[in-house]
């Protein structure tokens, strides 16, 4: 899929959802308005806006629900994704960006970034290398084990005499 870097305006309301899988999801729509300066009329001129859908997952959805405003100027970079549709009366064609960063054009405002602290995640139990005792930590030396023979007969004592084990 081809990259793409857009500017523009937050046009709408960030909406949120959940994939059926359970990965967050945020959309909004970007107004991008070309501007260029005019030699001949020696001014601005306003050119057409292109109206964009942009689609964003996992943290950087749930960054934009907290951080983006319609009516704020940002930068989007990502994937470019242009789809046919159809309904019962009309056709159409869906310009989309499947959003890997998105950010505010500090041309127009100032921002102070906070990091995130990343999720926390489970730390697995060491496994105990051969000759460990897992729970103990005591170090068991190999021939100890050998002791009881290759056969695997129950080599522990369990006559009723008068040992306590």
């Amino acid at each position: 899929m081809p990259q793409i870097v857009l500017y523009g305006v937050v046009g709408t309301n960030v909406a949120s959802a959940t994939t059926n899988n359970g990965v967050p999801a945020a959309t909004f729509r970007l107004a991008s308005t070309h501007r260029f300066h005019s030699p001949k009329a020696n001014d601005w001129v306003t050119g057409s806006t292109s109206w964009t859908t942009v689609l964003a997952y996992r943290n950087l959805a749930q960054n934009i629900q907290s951080s983006v405003n319609k009516g704020d100027r940002v930068i989007v970079t990502g994937r470019l994704s242009v789809r046919d549709w159809q309904s019962e009366d009309r056709q159409g064609r869906e310009v989309e960006i499947i959003a890997e960063a998105v950010g505010p054009d500090l041309r127009s405002m100032s921002c102070k970034a906070v990091r995130n602290e990343p999720a926390a995640r489970p730390i697995p139990e060491p496994e105990a290398p051969d000759g460990v005792d897992p729970v103990t930590g005591e170090i068991h030396d190999r021939a100890d084990d050998l002791q009881a023979g290759s056969s695997g007969e129950d080599t522990s004592q369990s006559s009723g005499g008068s040992e306590p084990f």
